[in-house]
Formats: structure tokens, C-alpha cells, sequence
């Protein structure tokens, strides 16, 4: 899970994120009113390695005015 700027699209993240492993899913979350983005995606990838590469290589990574909060998602 990561956090995102508005701006910001499906595509745009894949390509952000592919060179880390095989990208199997890419997922901005969207307010159905709105169609704005909720400021919160998913990537999924096909390995845990290709997962973790991402992780540690984007966390922090800046992306116009904020900065990207990429982690694992938390299972409830």
C-alpha cells in the first residue's frame, strides 16, 4: 500500500513500479462521488523479492509535492 497525489494513474504506477519485479496488479483506490483519488493504491507483484526491491527502492521516493509511502499491506 502507498500513498499517491492526485494526479497520479493506473498506468503512471505500473510504470513506476515494473522495474521491480512482474507487476500482476495496479490499483488506485477512487471516491466514487468524485472520481478523485483517495490518495492510496495497491501494486501487486508475482514474488515476494520483486514486492520487498519496490519497498525499499520507492519508500520516500518523491512524487510532486509529497512523497510516496510504499508498504506492505496490513491484513486485518
Amino acid at each position: 500500500m502507498f500513498h499517491i497525489p492526485n494526479d497520479l494513474t493506473n498506468l503512471h504506477l505500473y510504470q513506476l513500479f515494473r522495474p521491480f519485479g512482474n507487476v500482476i496488479s495496479v490499483r488506485i483506490m477512487i471516491e466514487h462521488g468524485t472520481g478523485r483519488s483517495r490518495g492510496f493504491g495497491f501494486v501487486s507483484f508475482d514474488s515476494r523479492a520483486g514486492a520487498q526491491a519496490a519497498i525499499q527502492h520507492m519508500n520516500g521516493y518523491p512524487l510532486g509535492h509529497k512523497r510516496l509511502k510504499v508498504q506492505h499491506k496490513n491484513e486485518r
